[in-house]
């Protein structure tokens, strides 16, 4: 399998060999979705900007050392942010006009990295981008509420309460 060469700094060793598997499966799940960009499973070739990456670089900073492949990652998403200060939804597709909210890794990742590595240099790269991206909100949004500008707003778009597949999302207010 082809995948960033991010190397394993964490083990699990514990004596049930399912819970022993379900681990190696997981680090495996992990390798084959940091492939030069974060991916997953809908698309693999987008480095993605939403809960992928954002919700699970905690996680995955335990797993393995992915100071450098974030770092350069990082450096993608900058180029690819808009003048505005809007991040897209996907760092290679922002140029096609995808706006979306879910741009909130670009302030994330950078602060996951600083608590993980505890290495402020990664704050000091990412620091104009995470003002520009945040005063975009903000001038869109002067009561502080994020109302407007939200672009592809998928809501809680696989909600457990729904009744069937296709069910409508919850509401995105």
């Amino acid at each position: 399998m082809a995948h960033s060469d991010c190397a394993i700094t964490g083990a699990l060793d514990i004596a049930d060999p399912m819970l022993a598997q379900v681990w190696r499966n997981s680090v495996w799940s992990q390798r084959s979705n940091l492939f030069g960009v974060p991916t997953d499973c809908r698309s693999a070739t987008s480095g993605w900007l939403d809960g992928d990456a954002q919700v699970f670089w905690d996680a995955a900073s335990y797993t393995m050392d992915v100071d450098a492949f974030t770092r350069r990652f990082l450096g993608d998403v900058r180029v690819a942010q808009r003048r505005t200060g809007a991040f897209g939804r996907d760092a290679l597709r922002n140029a096609l006009g995808r706006i979306a909210r879910l741009g909130d890794a670009g302030v994330i990742l950078p602060w996951t990295l600083f608590r993980k590595y505890a290495d402020t240099a990664v704050i000091d790269e990412n620091w104009d981008a995470m003002e520009r991206w945040l005063a975009w909100i903000g001038a869109n949004n002067p009561d502080h509420i994020w109302r407007n500008k939200r672009g592809v707003d998928y809501g809680d778009w696989l909600a457990v309460d729904a009744i069937k597949p296709g069910d409508p999302p919850r509401p995105r207010t």
